[in-house]
């Protein structure tokens, strides 16, 4: 999570705002309203990260803690990528649609989504543009996390028990033990 891209936003009652969206988590109610401990005049803004690949969740940094802290989209969004939340944001504004928002998003994702599948029949970019999303989803900070979560458990008796000597792999050099000593 260090590593993905980071951003610096401030906490009000409705959670974080960031590309469009909102989101919103319990870990996030110490944190509404707390002012700037450099100038208290200014709210305090917060790291977030994000991961470009899926957008429907966000990493918050507690900054007392030091621990990056999972916050899901109130939209409940499928998978949708940073660009794809761009390009439909910036669609919608040249259409002057209104306001750009959640709702507006999802609905321009269906529409894009829609495009996307009658055209991939015809292009190879449609296609390759469909695969990257696949892909985007497949191996996405959330996809890997949840994943990894799943395969934690503790080992079973039967996966701990003995199964005999260790028999060296050929060609390995194996140290001898000295013989013992008789001090006669």
């Amino acid at each position: 999570i260090d590593f993905l891209r980071s951003e610096k936003r401030t906490v009000q009652n409705y959670g974080i705002k960031f590309a469009n969206q909102t989101y919103t988590d319990d870990i996030l109610r110490n944190w509404v309203g707390s002012r700037d401990p450099d100038n208290p005049k200014n709210a305090q803004k917060f790291v977030i990260k994000y991961d470009p690949w899926d957008i429907s969740e966000i990493y918050f940094l507690d900054p007392t803690s030091g621990i990056y802290f999972p916050i899901q989209c109130n939209a409940q969004l499928e998978h949708i990528t940073y660009w794809e939340n761009e390009q439909i944001a910036r669609k919608q504004k040249q259409e002057n649609r209104g306001v750009v928002n959640e709702s507006s998003i999802f609905e321009g994702l269906h529409e894009m989504r829609e495009q996307e599948a009658s055209a991939t029949k015809k292009t190879r970019s449609a296609r390759r543009s469909q695969q990257r999303r696949m892909d985007s989803q497949q191996f996405s900070v959330k996809n890997t996390r949840m994943a990894s979560q799943q395969n934690e458990k503790e080992p079973t008796t039967d996966e701990l028990e003995d199964e005999g000597p260790l028999i060296p792999l050929p060609g390995a050099r194996v140290a001898r033990l000295p013989e013992k000593i008789n001090h006669e």
